[in-house]
């Protein structure tokens, strides 16, 4: 991980920004998403929505929608759920050749759903969207790993493929390079290499020239594989077998936590090893730089705190199902936010919960409802 500084959360500027608070989760972004392909007749039958994944988006561009209709998108640092269209079989795929949008659903907005079957170009025109290059359900060479292999990069170390609208809206799909720093383990992102959905052409990008409008470049798998390596060995190999002083882990799950500074951070709770429902601190990693940051703040991990959530007696009548805890800077306080929802998979309640005083819960039907204590 580098060097990890100590540092305090509440005087940092703004690490986690509640102005971005994650209403929609990834799977009521699936939904809504579905239901938009479902409007347009025919389309259905042909694509499935693929894998969504989230980012700042910070341009103005003209689209058309799926019903043709033109519009000025705007997103100023707005959080986006992303994702392509895919073929819905391998027999679609032959048939057609490309799919014909990409999806962008707010995170903080349900109603705000787009599907893109346009852009304007400098020109004044309209380029209709073909994604050529897909990863789920692109064949040989519309396969994008096949393609990116094909292309230079037969050997190299090549994972997380992300779906990914620059601030033009453009597709694209980024995809992190690595060295491995330990024999065939320890493996370090280098760059990333960028390909656009539509023509298939391949940029390469060091960590620090890296264009603006790229979230990630450091994966959540090896992000929390060299947390635990440095938590583990934080006094050696051999402290880490036998007296185990000061070894830490990664509690549950990590999640992805923006900044009103348009930077984005890897979230994890680290708690000592046995412990199941507290942390001892936490980190923000950057996504592109891997620069870590550690606050010494014990609390709640996230199992916790969506029990917690759970149990206020605003929600547990009902049965309501808390989603992953996501970190926020409430009134400077370390803050987890959980949507509580019900069958449908719809939020009815909201709820924050604070870190350290994990007892002090506010629940209710809007955010400044939840803000306040017992709702």
């Amino acid at each position: 991980m580098g060097d990890v500084q100590e540092s305090e959360f509440s005087k940092d500027v703004s690490p986690v920004d509640i102005k971005q608070i994650r209403k929609v989760d990834q799977r009521l972004a699936a939904a809504l998403g579905d239901k938009r392909i479902e409007e347009i007749p025919g389309l259905g039958s042909r694509v499935d929505l693929g894998n969504l994944n989230i980012q700042l988006i910070n341009g103005c561009f003209w689209v058309k929608n799926g019903a043709g209709r033109e519009h000025e998108l705007c997103l100023h640092n707005q959080l986006m759920w992303a994702g392509p269209l895919d073929h819905a079989s391998f027999f679609k795929y032959l048939s057609n050749g490309f799919t014909p949008a990409y999806m962008m659903i707010s995170a903080t907005e349900m109603s705000d759903v787009y599907m893109v079957t346009a852009i304007k170009k400098k020109d004044g025109t309209f380029e209709p969207i073909r994604l050529q290059y897909l990863y789920a359900s692109g064949y040989f060479g519309s396969y994008v790993e096949r393609h990116v292999r094909n292309n230079g990069y037969m050997t190299a170390g090549i994972t997380d493929f992300t779906f990914e609208v620059n601030d033009e809206g453009r597709p694209h799909w980024v995809i992190t390079k690595y060295d491995r720093k330990v024999g065939f383990d320890g493996e370090i992102p280098t760059g990333v290499i960028v390909v656009d959905a539509q023509t298939g052409k391949i940029n390469e990008y060091t960590v620090e020239n890296a264009p603006s409008w790229i979230d990630r470049i450091q994966p959540e798998s090896m992000t929390a594989e060299r947390l635990n390596d440095w938590g583990a060995y934080v006094h050696g190999w051999w402290n880490s077998l036998f007296s185990a002083t000061d070894v830490v882990t990664t509690t549950p799950g990590m999640s992805l936590v923006h900044g009103s500074d348009g930077r984005s951070f890897w979230y994890s709770g680290l708690q000592s090893a046995g412990s199941d429902q507290s942390s001892n601190s936490f980190v923000l990693v950057d996504t592109r730089t891997r620069k870590t940051k550690r606050y010494m703040i014990s609390g709640a991990n996230e199992v916790a705190a969506r029990r917690q959530a759970e149990a206020h007696p605003l929600a547990k009548p009902s049965g309501l199902v808390g989603t992953h805890p996501i970190l926020y800077n409430v009134g400077g306080e370390a803050t987890y936010f959980v949507s509580l929802k019900g069958s449908s998979g719809i939020a009815q309640l909201f709820s924050f919960v604070n870190m350290k005083h994990y007892e002090t819960v506010g629940v209710g039907r809007d955010l400044q409802a939840a803000l306040v204590k017992d709702g």
